[in-house]
């Protein structure tokens, strides 16, 4: 059973009586500290409780040390220690760095108990992860074909999105994901306190990114023989074989153009702010393509924030099939989604009057027509000549319409929502919204880079997932620590001497 939680407010006491009372010698360990400190003193964990309980039985003995053992997580990352066996050996030889988390320095967990929470989180029975890792299994081997320039591999089985989707809005629920736990830890204890903050925006209307990275496992990708083969002089054999990472699969990194093996973490970013915080994250097979994974995460969204609305879906070209426009629409979205040039879409409009690629109108005289903006009620969108306007100058000796409105065409998402967008293609509202698709970029790189996920060595998603997880809850600190500096500074204000 869980059992005692100390409160929010009985850890920010023991945080201030711990500066007030600190010794001059701690001064520059304090000072060192200060971040982390200042992280975990804002961090309320109170929420938490709730999000683990579940996750305990009612009976036996009472389960220790949990806000703790969270707090030690984040330091973890905060202070880029190499896992947990280290971060023990921290907390233990440091008395200060114990007090930091609310440990009793007398009193700190073994190794064990760091992993027993890890296996209590995650949504999966450990029994069945190690009967995976004994599994006897075929090779995996990179597919023959390499993707061109851009490319990601394609979704393994034809028409999948439609089904996923289809799915999705008929109301029928996707199998619970083992990794629901740490995303509710994730939603409650940081996400909603920005929200509250103001730090992602209009809460109503929320323009949100979303995008996988790769996330390679440290495990061999050739896995461990179980055959002969070496004993005969066959050194290169198709021989059934074991994984240390059975979960882990090979797929193919876009960007760096090269195969890897480990998992594509897809994450769902809040782009309305300029503070690139992450909302949800969610683990897939490497090979899995974003199309596939995009559905499950707008699902995990709803779930985790039934109280907030996505006005705007900024999503790459890899998203662009017809399914994830219909999802888009049918949750009230505007979908932002960059062509992919080997689509290909047709719109047929009455009269002199054709389109371009991008879902534009050309006029008699071979000139881009002007958006002049979108009629929601009416689900159509305006457009005007160009020369009436002022864009551009008309070639034509007589103006194609008497009006001194000048000609005006309405295009409908409903005749092709792929390249009809109420937001339409190629307009300059167009580009400015979809400039902040690089949000998720730059989320990405705070987790990957900045706290170094990618040069953690894992052997499991578990592992990999609980690490992403807590960076995630570190870049939402970061951004909550600027907005509560005045606080955080009259607080070590009690601490003489802190810059030193």
């Amino acid at each position: 059973m869980l059992g005692d939680w100390r409160s929010h407010l009985e850890y920010q006491s023991s945080i201030e009586s711990l500066l007030s009372n600190a010794a001059p010698e701690d001064y520059p360990r304090i000072h060192y500290y200060r971040e982390g400190i200042e992280k975990l003193y804002v961090l309320n964990l109170d929420p938490a409780k709730e999000v683990l309980q579940s996750r305990y039985s009612i009976t036996g003995r009472p389960a220790a040390f949990q806000p703790e053992i969270i707090r030690a997580l984040l330091v973890m990352e905060d202070l880029k220690i190499d896992g947990i066996p280290e971060l023990v050996k921290r907390l233990r030889g440091d008395s200060l760095l114990a007090k930091i988390c609310g440990f009793d320095p007398n009193d700190i967990p073994g190794v064990g108990t760091f992993y027993d929470f890890s296996n209590r989180i995650w949504l999966e029975d450990p029994k069945k992860f190690q009967a995976r890792k004994k599994k006897v299994r075929k090779v995996l081997r990179k597919p023959k074909e390499t993707p061109k320039d851009g490319e990601k591999l394609p979704p393994k089985h034809p028409g999948i999105v439609k089904r996923i989707v289809d799915r999705f809005m008929e109301g029928r629920p996707f199998p619970t994901p083992p990794e629901r736990k740490l995303q509710e830890l994730l939603a409650r204890t940081v996400v909603d306190e920005s929200i509250k903050m103001g730090l992602l925006g209009d809460p109503q209307n929320l323009t949100i990114a979303e995008d996988g990275t790769c996330v390679e496992s440290y495990a061999d990708q050739y896995g461990i023989k179980t055959c002969n083969c070496k004993e005969k002089g066959i050194y290169r054999c198709n021989c059934d074989r074991r994984y240390a990472d059975p979960d882990a699969r090979i797929g193919w990194d876009s960007y760096e153009k090269r195969w890897f093996f480990g998992y594509n973490f897809y994450v769902l970013t809040a782009a309305s702010s300029y503070h690139d915080l992450p909302m949800v994250l969610r683990a897939a097979e490497a090979q899995r393509h974003d199309s596939v994974i995009a559905p499950f995460e707008l699902s995990d969204f709803q779930i985790l924030y039934p109280h907030l609305h996505i006005k705007y879906l900024l999503l790459d070209s890899a998203h662009d099939a017809l399914p994830i426009y219909k999802l888009a629409y049918h949750i009230g979205s505007c979908p932002i989604i960059d062509l992919n040039r080997r689509g290909a879409g047709s719109v047929t409009l009455p009269g002199p009057i054709t389109i371009t690629e991008l879902g534009i109108p050309i006029c008699k005289a071979g000139l881009q027509m002007i958006p002049w903006g979108y009629c929601k009620s009416r689900d159509r969108i305006k457009w005007r000549c160009p020369h009436v306007v002022g864009a551009e100058q008309c070639p034509l000796p007589e103006r194609c319409s008497r009006s001194p409105y000048g000609r005006t065409i309405y295009t409908r998402p409903s005749q092709d929502l792929r390249l009809i967008c109420p937001v339409p293609r190629g307009s300059t509202a167009w580009k400015e919204f979809y400039k902040r698709r690089t949000s998720i970029e730059r989320t990405n790189k705070r987790i990957l880079v900045d706290y170094g996920l990618n040069r953690i060595r894992f052997l499991s998603k578990k592992q990999a997932f609980l690490r992403a997880t807590v960076m995630a809850i570190n870049v939402h600190l970061d951004a909550q620590i600027k907005y509560k500096r005045e606080k955080l500074d009259a607080l070590f204000a009690k601490c003489k001497n802190t810059a030193a």
